[in-house]
């Protein structure tokens, strides 16, 4: 059995691909909680971190495919004081939401993908020695209003199909299109140090398939 956060659950299938093997979100309890993983093709991959995520067998890796009424019942709920858990347990999933005096569950069949989960932890392993070995440019990070952010790239959806992001040190996040035709600056709210890397995705990065 696995019990880890739903909402983690939820954002990550909006990561996964049309066809296999990226069709599946991957569970994968690790020395201290539980790591939820999917990728597209590799064009974008997320990885979260339940700190609190618990599983009986800490060897078990699950793939599960994520079904639209599943996800939707994972999706976060404001109202939910205490948040909500996603249980796994063979092919039965129970979100459970907590309110403030009581708390909801929701019953799910769920299914187990027959195709492994692609090689991610060997390529995020190699992103990380190289984020480790290369001297750095800049000593701050922008927070960005996320609003605005998604603004600028609605913005430019329709005209083109992809942009270029790049930031100058101590000032804005230039938004581009490949043409150079039009040219967004979204200037950051704070500069903030550059976060370090969480000692979890260190861990992530070298699990073993279970």
């Amino acid at each position: 059995m696995h019990t880890f956060s739903a909402p983690l659950f939820a954002l990550a299938a909006s990561f996964t691909g049309e066809f296999a093997p990226y069709q599946g979100v991957l569970i994968a309890p690790m020395a201290k909680g539980i790591a939820i993983a999917a990728t597209d093709r590799g064009a974008s991959t997320i990885v979260c971190y339940d700190p609190n995520g618990r599983a009986t067998d800490p060897d078990q890796q699950l793939v599960i495919l994520p079904d639209k009424d599943l996800v939707a019942a994972c999706r976060n709920n404001k109202t939910a004081t205490g948040g909500r858990d996603l249980e796994i347990s063979g092919d039965q999933a129970k979100v459970t939401t907590y309110f403030k005096s009581h708390s909801t569950n929701k019953e799910f069949n769920i299914l187990h993908s027959s195709a492994p989960f692609p090689p991610l932890q060997p390529a995020l392993a190699q992103v990380l020695h190289f984020w480790g070995q290369a001297p750095a440019t800049g000593n701050t990070a922008g927070r960005y209003d996320i609003h605005l952010l998604a603004n600028c790239i609605k913005a430019m959806a329709d005209e083109t199909s992809s942009i270029v992001l790049s930031a100058f040190h101590g000032g804005p996040l230039r938004i581009q299109r490949e043409d150079t035709g039009v040219i967004v600056f979204l200037m950051p709210q704070t500069a903030l140090p550059i976060p370090p890397l969480p000692d979890w995705l260190a861990e992530f990065s070298v699990l073993q398939p279970g």
